[in-house]
């Protein structure tokens, strides 16, 4: 799948509309871009992530360092995903 998003051109990927929030990915300028918006918030809070496909590629990329961050993560008790994490 990261090799897809690399490999493809820029342009919108998805856009969820949704009565709490509405996301929007995109890839440009070699970027994976995603924007929320938090329509529960009092003043509909905003937040913009722009992530270069290297980090992208680094994060997904086979190998040690992955899996020692993945072991990190399993070692915490299993609950609701922390809202800082969506």
């Amino acid at each position: 799948m990261v090799d897809a998003i690399r490999t493809a051109k820029d342009g919108e990927y998805v856009t969820v509309q949704g009565t709490e929030n509405d996301v929007r990915v995109a890839k440009q300028d070699n970027h994976l871009i995603v924007h929320v918006l938090d329509k529960e918030s009092p003043k509909n809070r905003r937040s913009k992530s722009k992530v270069p496909m290297k980090v992208i590629d680094a994060l997904f990329r086979p190998g040690r360092m992955n899996w020692t961050w993945w072991r990190h993560c399993t070692r915490f008790p299993q609950r609701e995903t922390p809202s800082w994490f969506l």
